[in-house]
């Protein structure tokens, strides 16, 4: 009798071993980054799954082991709450940084307006302190809650920074409110420099949109 065919491992069917992995809630470690592969190769992308657990303690593990690394290009631990001690040391270690060029931090509430209406202030410490940095080129803030208030509070750090070339925002609602904070800080700098600082594709929805310089 022939026998019915096995399921292959597969998304659709995870193996046991898998399926403890992405189910599991281990703490997310970070004492790889400075060390070399067995191939010999630093570590350049750290993606912090959404099975692991990462709050303000791993943040500001993360920060120290951040501050002698120069490997790291892209960090993501996206869908992780962020307070403001965890994002105020990451933006100091980030600041420091000499590589890092793609960042995205936080859950769906980490830019979120509080109650009365003001920026929120994890994200806007962030935002103060990417200026220090020089080697950022990505900022990801796609599905991060950001309102209005929060939008026209950060705008003006971002557009200090030297090198930041694409600024993601899809995905947040922050209505007409924040499309005019958008504008009015288009409309501050001088008629000759890109709207944005440095910023050159800014993506509000799932597009990316270039910004040519002198566009008013």
């Amino acid at each position: 009798q022939q026998q019915p065919e096995q399921p292959q491992p597969g998304l659709a069917n995870p193996s046991p071993a898998a399926t403890g992995f992405w189910s599991s809630r281990r703490a997310a470690t970070f004492d790889h980054l400075n060390r070399l592969d067995a191939s010999g190769e630093p570590c350049r992308s750290l993606y912090v799954l959404p099975g692991r657990t990462f709050g303000e303690t791993e943040a500001l593990a993360l920060a120290r082991t951040l501050e002698p690394n120069e490997s790291l290009e892209e960090l993501y631990a996206s869908g992780h709450a962020l307070g403001l001690a965890g994002a105020e040391a990451l933006g100091a270690a980030i600041g420091r940084h000499p590589k890092l060029r793609v960042l995205c931090l936080g859950d769906e509430k980490f830019g979120a307006d509080d109650a009365d209406g003001r920026p929120a202030e994890p994200l806007l410490a962030l935002a103060r302190q990417l200026p220090e940095n020089r080697s950022l080129t990505t900022l990801d803030c796609e599905r991060k809650g950001v309102g209005p208030a929060t939008l026209a509070a950060m705008l003006p750090h971002l557009m200090q920074h030297p090198r930041l070339a694409e600024l993601k925002l899809g995905q947040n609602g922050f209505g007409c409110a924040g499309a005019r904070a958008l504008a009015q800080a288009a409309r501050s700098v001088a008629p000759e420099s890109a709207p944005l600082g440095t910023v050159a594709t800014l993506s509000l929805v799932a597009e990316r949109i270039p910004l040519p310089v002198g566009h008013r």
